[in-house]
């Protein structure tokens, strides 16, 4: 089934339509250049390795973050815990019988 657009005022056949040709982006080569583990001291050589082995070693890299992690904006640390109150405000009991 032929598709026909509306081009200059006249319908015309859409694979009629010269497209430009698409420029598509050339990947980014990203080296990474040998270094010894500081976990177990062995020597990694591909990005692979070093996320096999950060993710085996429940490890992260903080030059792999920039700044504060958006989420925990305004989130409280679990860690922190407020000073107990010395004298807690106690309900006013009264007898039900």
């Amino acid at each position: 089934m032929t598709v026909y657009v509306y081009r200059d005022g006249k319908v015309v056949p859409k694979t009629a339509i010269a497209r430009p040709a698409r420029q598509l982006p050339l990947p980014m080569i990203s080296r990474l250049e040998p270094y010894e583990s500081p976990i177990d001291g062995h020597e990694v050589t591909s990005w692979g390795e070093r996320d096999r082995e950060l993710r085996d070693n429940d490890a992260y890299d903080p030059r792999d973050f920039s700044g504060e992690y958006p989420r925990s904006k305004g989130r409280k640390n679990p860690d922190e815990r407020p000073e107990p109150d010395p004298e807690p405000e106690l309900p006013f009991w009264t007898d039900p019988f």
